[in-house]
């Protein structure tokens, strides 16, 4: 509200969740956090390994992870980037 009355619009509410890597749960209260904000969307990272570093497993894990949390917070009514 803070923001809106300064004609600031809050773009996104950038998290340093790792998808893949911390809990899952985590990210109902991240949602929450991000509608409360009047953000647009919810940023989280993919995993913490670089491409090359991570097995095909861990891959399917952080897409996996990215998959649910982008469906949990698209039932909120955050949008994509």
């Amino acid at each position: 509200r803070q923001c809106a009355d300064r004609g600031l619009a809050v773009g996104g509410y950038s998290s340093y969740h790792k998808a893949g890597q911390d809990d899952p749960a985590a990210v109902a209260e991240l949602v929450r956090t991000a509608v409360e904000l009047g953000a647009p969307r919810l940023r989280v990272w993919a995993g913490v390994h670089g491409s090359a570093q991570a097995s095909p497993e861990r891959r399917r894990a952080v897409v996996d992870a990215l998959r649910a949390a982008a469906d949990e917070a698209a039932a909120a009514g955050l949008g994509p980037v």
